[in-house]
């Protein structure tokens, strides 16, 4: 339908009596088959951890993510102070699309003895080729033994479907070909490769206060965040609330104009079927300042490379969901990925961010801050580009001393409708089955909401979740397609807070009902929501 030509007489195109139009077939092929740029990555470097006063030496490889490129070599440019690069030019050969190539000899860094354990330093390396192909690229070293407490850590979570890295210092990801490949795992999806270029909290009031971890100006990652004494990552396997959970705790000491902020973190997983296809991210914000806090925001970004670097992408405003996605013929194997927030403030902006490959990785902060809080701005791409995505909450008003929650998940699937379904899925889990957001803190929900059921479509039963911001008296019903009631699941005063129920698909007498459609709605005082389910059998 892309290539499609509408016939001179056809008039308004499409209509029932011309269809689309001629189909231009050479179009529709060069349409499927995209044609990628070169694009030269570091895929790893196999010293990229290393001590004080050591020399650290490694593979240095290189993934081409485009078009072949022959006599690859790469020539170091410069370096941080506190290192001493003893390799200045490696060779490569010639690197074909998809193709990891290790350099002719080992590269080679020594660390100097005064550096402190935790830092992530950086070398500058320029990839060169035949066809003037030229290209600036980091190598990265972190400083430390791994996983040391008090400094820097890396833990990855593993549902049996996603491969997820999280840290205690607000960056995520670190896996091979990206933007910082420390030897983690990144993100990959049913055990395929890593998918994920760089992903980062961000948080800010305007564009001279903000703090993140993402990519800057200047094309190194903005390090704002700072492990909090006492905030090691601790890992719970399983957890009280799921199969794998983290807790850590990181401030904002590190930024240029600290807001005095302490965040902490706590990430969820589980191992079973509707669950592993997601992850959680919740962030408790504190204000630790003398001031307030007013009109702040957080969010995530995150630049993925899903199967290739060049994706299409979008946004779902029934699951608070923005996705990206591989834009192939068919969407059975598409490949999804996304984020979508989970508190009840909702999304306060999302936007798909178009890469120019002259300038990859520039990103200021006036750019940043517009991403978190202009609202629905650039919210589909449909062509074969280098997208990234930012999707953020709020505004918060924090007093002194006084703390709120973003709510993130990260889900995926190879499968639009079941990528929806998984953001459903993990907003009941948080709310409902869980109640995770009220495990650490006595706050209670701000408004009065009705969740999508889950799972959607079920069978035999399903799980109906609900807020109240007050006590009140209830009632739940479920009606058929043709408006009469099936039956009544609660009918009665209940507390502020979550609540849950099971519909396990029969009527006012026990007896099952026929598949179809249904509607569940929920009464309180005044106001009513109604919403639509399905039962297949």
């Amino acid at each position: 339908m892309t290539s499609c030509v509408p016939y001179p007489d056809a008039g308004t195109s499409p209509n029932n009596n011309y269809g689309w139009g001629l189909i231009n077939i050479p179009a529709a092929i060069a349409y499927l088959t995209p044609a990628f740029d070169s694009d030269l990555r570091i895929s790893y470097f196999g010293g990229s951890l290393a001590n004080p006063g050591e020399t650290t030496i490694g593979d240095l490889a290189v993934t081409n993510m485009g078009q072949i490129v022959n006599n690859v070599s790469g020539n170091v440019t410069s370096w941080d102070h506190q290192l001493s690069v003893l390799t200045p030019t490696i060779n490569f050969g010639n690197i074909d699309s998809g193709q990891i190539v290790i350099g002719d000899i080992q590269f080679q860094v020594a660390v100097d003895d005064t550096v402190s354990t935790g830092q992530i330093l950086t070398i500058n390396l320029t990839l060169s080729g035949d066809g003037d192909y030229s290209k600036n690229v980091k190598v990265s070293i972190r400083v430390g033994e791994k996983d040391q407490l008090g400094q820097p850590q890396f833990f990855t979570h593993e549902t049996g479907a996603i491969s997820f890295t999280i840290t205690n210092f607000g960056q995520y990801g670190f896996g091979p070909n990206s933007f910082i490949p420390l030897d983690e795992a990144g993100f990959s999806f049913n055990g395929g490769s890593n998918q994920l270029f760089e992903a980062a909290f961000l948080i800010g009031v305007d564009a001279d206060h903000i703090s993140d971890g993402a990519r800057n100006f200047a094309e190194d990652a903005d390090n704002d965040f700072a492990v909090n004494e006492g905030g090691g990552l601790i890992v719970s396997e399983p957890g009280q609330k799921a199969d794998q959970e983290t807790v850590s705790i990181f401030n904002d000491n590190f930024a240029e104009n600290s807001l005095g902020l302490e965040i902490r973190q706590q990430t969820y997983s589980w191992n079973s079927v509707p669950d592993n296809d997601f992850i959680i991210l919740e962030y408790s914000i504190k204000n630790n300042s003398d001031a307030a806090i007013n009109n702040l925001y957080a969010g995530l970004f995150f630049d993925w490379d899903v199967v290739t670097w060049q994706n299409a992408g979008g946004f779902s405003p029934d699951e608070n969901l923005g996705y990206i996605y591989l834009l192939n013929s068919s969407e059975v194997d598409s490949d999804y990925r996304g984020l979508t927030v989970l508190n009840s403030e909702g999304v306060a902006s999302y936007r798909l961010r178009v890469h120019d490959l002259s300038e990859h990785y520039i990103w200021s902060e006036m750019d940043k801050f517009a991403a978190l809080s202009e609202g629905l701005v650039d919210i589909t791409n449909t062509s074969r580009v280098d997208l990234s995505q930012i999707l953020s909450t709020g505004p918060f008003n924090l007093g002194p001393g006084q703390s709120d929650t973003a709510v993130f998940a990260v889900v995926a699937s190879n499968k639009f409708d079941s990528l929806k379904l998984a953001a459903i899925g993990a907003t009941n889990k948080y709310n409902n089955t869980t109640d995770i957001s009220f495990s650490e803190n006595d706050q209670l929900p701000d408004n009065f909401n009705l969740f999508q059921n889950f799972p959607n479509p079920f069978n035999p039963s399903t799980t109906i979740g609900f807020s109240l911001k007050s006590s009140q008296k209830v009632n739940l019903s479920v009606y058929n397609i043709l408006g009469k009631k099936v039956i009544n699941l609660i009918e009665e005063k209940l507390p502020a807070g979550y609540h849950s129920f099971e519909w396990n698909g029969v009527d006012f007498n026990n007896n099952p009902v026929a598949s179809g459609i249904y509607f569940y709605r929920l009464s309180v005082e005044d106001n009513s929501f109604t919403r639509k389910m399905i039962l297949l059998k």
